[in-house]
C-alpha cells in the first residue's frame, strides 16, 4: 500500500482531535485506490505491518454518513495549508525506563564563591566595627593573580583601645551567622584555637568544589607572621574588598614560600611551588611599576626591622632558584646575586649599618 510521506512521518505526532480524520483520509485513500498528495510530497511503501492492520480493521462505513463534506476533511487540494498549520511540533521519542538526564546549573563558580564569602565576612565585621583587609591568595587574586584562591585570609585591624581576640571574632561571626558559618576543632587536640568555616551548600557550588564543603577563614591580627597594623586609609580596596598595600602582599607572599619550602609534612611543603608562582605572577602585574620608584621596603609603618632582614635574605634564595626573577627584583630596589654568588645591588633607603654587610652565599 502506497501512503504520502507527509502523513508517514507525521500521523503519530499530530494533536489527538486531528488523527481520526487523518485515520478516516488514509482508509478513504486504500478504499479507492488512489492517494491524494496533502503536501505534494513523493509518495512511500508503508512496511509497518502494525499500522496497516490498524487500517484494515476498520469497519465499512455508510457512505452517506463517512463523506468528506459531512466530515469536513478539507479536500486534497485544500488540505496542504491547513493540515500542516494545525500541527504541533513532533515531541522527542522517550523510551519507557529510561531516565531524563538534568543538567544542574549552579549560580557561582569557585572563585565567585569565594567572593561572597568574603563579602559576608567582612560586613559582619564591619558591622561590629573592625576594619579588615584580606591578603593571601585571594589578595593576590584580587590584584590580578590568575589562580583560584583556596581560602580566606584576613587581617583584622580592632579600632584602638578595644582588646578583643581572633577566637572572639569568630565566635561573634557564628553567632550572627551561624546559618553559614560555623567553628570546628583542629586535628592537633592540645590546640586551644578553633577553625572558621563557612558552609558550601550543593546549592551554591558543585559538589566537591572545596574540601569537605567547607571554605576555610584564617582571622590573623597585626605583628602575626610581621603582618603591619594599617589604617583605614592605607587599605586597598579592590573589586568592592578590602585588600593589605601590594608591596606587602609580595613580600608576604614572599615569606610564605621561605616558610612552605622549610616544612617537614609533605603537603605544606608542596606548596611552596603554588607560592613561588604566585610570586613570579605578582612580579608581572602592573602595581608592580609604581614600586619601582617608591621603593616602599624600609618603611617601618608596614615592614618591621627583622621582617626588613628577613626580606633581603629571602630574595637572594627566591633568585637563587628561580633566577628568572632576578631582574624584576633588582629593578624594585633589591639587591640580587650574580653570577659569584655575591649581592649585587643594594637596597635604597635609610637603613642601620649592620643591614648593610654583604650576604655571601654558601658556597662562597
Amino acid at each position: 500500500m502506497k501512503i504520502s510521506l507527509f502523513l508517514l512521518k507525521r500521523a503519530y505526532s499530530i494533536s489527538p482531535e486531528l488523527f481520526p480524520y487523518i485515520d478516516f483520509l488514509i482508509y478513504r485513500c486504500k478504499q479507492k485506490g488512489y492517494l491524494p498528495s496533502l503536501d505534494n510530497s513523493p509518495v512511500a511503501e508503508i512496511e509497518d505491518p502494525t499500522f496497516v492492520a490498524h487500517v484494515d480493521r476498520r469497519e465499512p462505513l455508510d457512505e452517506s454518513a463517512t463523506s468528506l463534506n459531512v466530515l469536513k476533511i478539507p479536500l486534497a487540494s485544500q488540505a496542504s495549508t491547513s493540515l500542516i498549520d494545525a500541527i504541533p511540533p513532533a515531541a522527542p521519542i522517550i523510551h519507557q525506563g529510561s531516565p531524563r538526564q538534568q543538567t544542574i546549573t549552579y549560580a557561582l563558580s569557585r572563585t565567585e564563591v569565594v567572593y561572597h564569602i568574603a563579602n559576608q565576612v567582612v560586613d559582619i565585621l564591619r558591622r561590629i566595627c573592625v576594619e579588615c583587609a584580606i591578603f593571601g591568595s585571594l589578595g593576590c587574586h584580587l590584584y590580578g593573580n590568575e589562580r583560584s584562591p583556596n581560602d580566606i585570609d584576613i587581617l583584622a585591624l580592632p579600632p584602638t583601645g578595644i582588646h578583643i581576640t581572633a577566637e572572639w571574632l569568630k565566635r561573634a561571626i557564628v553567632k550572627l551567622d551561624s546559618e553559614n558559618f560555623c567553628l570546628e576543632r583542629p586535628k592537633d587536640p592540645k590546640a586551644t584555637f578553633r577553625i572558621l568555616y563557612f558552609t558550601v551548600d550543593d546549592k551554591l557550588a558543585p559538589p566537591n568544589a572545596f574540601h569537605k564543603n567547607k571554605c576555610k577563614i584564617d582571622i590573623l591580627f597585626p605583628n602575626t607572621l610581621h603582618l603591619p597594623s594599617l589604617s583605614k586609609n592605607e587599605i586597598k580596596w579592590q573589586h568592592g574588598l578590602p585588600v593589605i598595600p601590594f608591596s606587602v602582599l609580595l613580600l608576604q607572599k614572599l615569606q610564605g614560600w621561605d616558610d612552605h619550602r622549610k616544612m617537614s609534612e609533605y603537603y605544606k611543603y608542596e606548596k611552596q611551588y603554588m607560592d613561588a608562582s604566585d610570586v613570579q605572577n605578582l612580579l608581572k602585574l602592573e602595581h608592580i611599576v609604581s614600586l619601582r620608584f617608591s621603593k616602599p621596603w624600609w618603611d617601618r609603618r608596614f615592614f618591621s626591622q627583622e621582617f626588613q632582614v628577613l626580606s633581603l635574605r629571602r630574595v637572594e634564595d627566591f633568585c637563587g632558584e628561580y633566577p628568572a626573577s632576578k631582574e624584576e627584583w633588582a629593578r624594585l630596589g633589591f639587591r640580587v646575586p650574580n653570577e659569584r654568588g655575591v649581592a649585587a645591588r643594594w637596597l635604597a633607603g635609610s637603613v642601620l649599618a649592620s643591614e648593610w654587610v654583604c650576604f655571601q652565599c654558601t658556597n662562597s
